[in-house]
């Protein structure tokens, strides 16, 4: 058998398959992103995720959703990674669409980028545009975890 070849398209279903399968993977991200090591944020439900989702400025590989205390919503945008280039103003679109949906759902955003940690430690302009940046291989680690 031929192993694996590693792709954005492969990793994007396995991060909604690790979201919709491990409650504990799902809180673990979900700390993680919003930078809440350690914090228990069991008072937040996952509402599901998607790959492959258009907006008016372009696609997000993978939208995840958590509902929250009085209905306080957190969108997670992410942009999976692997050797492909970033596209024009790809990063500034990923911030102009966080913008625009926190401003007309009153919802907390997020941008992520999820990408192995040599491609993270490549200095492009466009990764300053994400609030977080994420490696493969932490993922990979956290999986393996809580799986």
């Amino acid at each position: 058998m031929e192993p694996l070849e590693l792709s954005e398209e492969l990793v994007g279903r396995a991060l909604v398959g690790l979201l919709d399968q491990s409650r504990d993977f799902g809180d673990w991200f979900l700390a993680r992103v919003l930078d809440h090591r350690g914090e228990s944020l069991g008072a937040f439900s996952y509402r599901g995720a998607h790959r492959s989702v258009y907006h008016l400025n372009g696609e997000s590989d993978v939208v995840a959703e958590w509902i929250g205390p009085n209905r306080h919503r957190v969108i997670l945008l992410l942009e999976t990674k692997v050797n492909a280039a970033f596209r024009e103003r790809q990063g500034r679109r990923y911030a102009e669409r966080a913008r625009r949906i926190a401003n007309t759902e009153s919802t907390m955003v997020r941008t992520v980028l999820l990408a192995p940690e040599h491609y993270l430690r490549a200095a492009n302009p466009e990764a300053a545009w994400f609030d977080v940046h994420l490696s493969l291989e932490e993922v990979v680690e956290n999986a393996r975890k809580v799986g």
